[in-house]
């Protein structure tokens, strides 16, 4: 079974300098690639969709190597761009398969301040020694904790060095071979019943109630928030104070719009690079705490064994336009809790069952199986009409995922499997 792993570097001042421009060759061998799909793109729309033509100068995308077209590369005098550059190029190659198969946008240029640094190292020179690794052009590097062993003729797949905004990170994908156990049939079933108020809240068929703590709530977060905003608010006074005039240019609506002229470059302003570093530390510390919290639940609820979990599908995008709650949903993370919950019941042997969208959990009563027509927000307890049930709603939720059956309903309309709405 492949497992992914990530380890803390600990390279020295030159190594760490080689990999910020290893970074920079990366990003410039992506930017450069999606320029020319730009410009193909551009010519094939011009055409009316009738040239063929998939790379400019006739090149498939599938072979082509980036550093080709870097005239330092060649001429020899940037030895350090072929550590990144020397893969065909997946990664902007895989946005646009999403462009033109996912209705995604366009692929945009990676930004030097906004992106995170990061490059692909050769999977097939990257060998595991006592204390670290060795890997192509960048030579041995000291690890925090040492490398999984492999078996002969294996290789760490995938390897990618990546900065955070503190420390520099390997991560790679392994084969651990192990057998992951077969589902159970007959056992326990859990619904999860996600929600803003509690980040979730389990029942099981046995009985047993869990609520997760939404984590948002806690002093340590609110803490973290508060102090965040602080900083940006000084460093927005920062660049307000370095501003000399205004500019007026052309937005791209075509409207008129201003931008500020510099008293000096930002990059030269030493404290406001060093509150912009404050600001991504906290950003870092916070989405540490974030991340830390759901594994801890996904593991929580992984590890017990059920026989199945039952979740919901979320219409996230549509919970999110509704702005009184779009950043608390949004730091709620229910899509990342659905990822890891897939790879975490896959490597326990849990089966996970993912709920229609239209299935109404929080109207249905657990106890006789009445359907609300109508459910406000406001409303946290839930009161049958029938049978005079009062509970929580979103206890209720879970119980009713817990025993959801995912019927033969695939062909049926969400008016025809549940009713009309009232």
């Amino acid at each position: 079974m492949l497992t992914g792993k990530r380890i803390r570097l600990l390279p020295t001042s030159e190594q760490e300098t080689l990999f910020r421009k290893s970074a920079g060759a990366a990003r410039w061998a992506y930017n450069h690639y999606i320029d020319m799909q730009k410009e193909t793109y551009t010519r094939y729309v011009a055409s009316g969709g009738k040239r063929r033509e998939i790379h400019p100068r006739g090149r498939d995308t599938s072979t082509y190597h980036p550093r080709f077209e870097n005239p330092r590369a060649i001429n020899g005098s940037a030895k350090w761009a072929a550590t990144s550059s020397n893969r065909p190029s997946r990664t902007p190659t895989g946005a646009m398969r999403g462009f033109f198969t996912k209705n995604r946008f366009f692929p945009s240029s990676k930004s030097r301040k906004r992106s995170k640094p990061s490059f692909y190292v050769n999977y097939e020179s990257l060998r595991r020694m006592n204390g670290g690794f060795r890997g192509e052009r960048i030579g041995f590097v000291r690890t925090s904790e040492p490398l999984p062993k492999l078996r002969d003729g294996e290789h760490y797949l995938n390897p990618h060095i990546s900065f955070d905004g503190k420390y520099w990170y390997l991560s790679f994908a392994y084969d651990n071979h192990i057998i992951p156990p077969r589902t159970q049939k007959n056992g326990v079933s859990v619904g999860v019943d996600l929600g803003v108020k509690e980040l979730a809240v389990c029942h099981g068929t046995d009985g047993t109630d869990t609520t997760m703590r939404n984590i948002n709530k806690t002093r340590k977060a609110r803490n973290l928030e508060r102090r965040l905003r602080r900083q940006q608010r000084k460093a927005a006074r920062q660049r307000a104070h370095n501003i000399d005039h205004y500019q007026t240019i052309t937005g791209k609506d075509g409207k008129p719009a201003r931008k500020p002229v510099w008293t000096r470059p930002l990059e030269e302003c030493r404290n406001l690079n060093k509150t912009n570093r404050r600001i991504r530390l906290t950003q870092r510390k916070l989405d540490g705490l974030r991340d830390n919290h759901i594994h801890q639940m996904t593991a929580m609820l992984t590890k017990t064994k059920p026989a199945r979990i039952v979740i919901e599908d979320l219409n996230v995008s549509g919970m999110m336009k509704n702005r009184h709650l779009a950043d608390s949903i949004a730091k709620e993370r229910f899509f990342e809790i659905r990822r890891q919950l897939e790879y975490k019941c896959r490597r326990e042997g849990v089966r996970l069952t993912v709920a229609d969208r239209f299935y109404p959990s929080s109207k249905t009563c657990s106890n006789c199986g009445n359907v609300r027509g109508k459910l406000t927000l406001r409303e946290r307890t839930y009161k049958c009409e029938q049978c005079g049930l009062r509970i929580d709603r979103d206890l209720n939720a879970a119980i009713n995922l817990a025993e959801y059956v995912p019927a033969a309903i695939g062909e049926l309309k969400p008016a025809e499997r549940y009713g009309k709405r009232k």
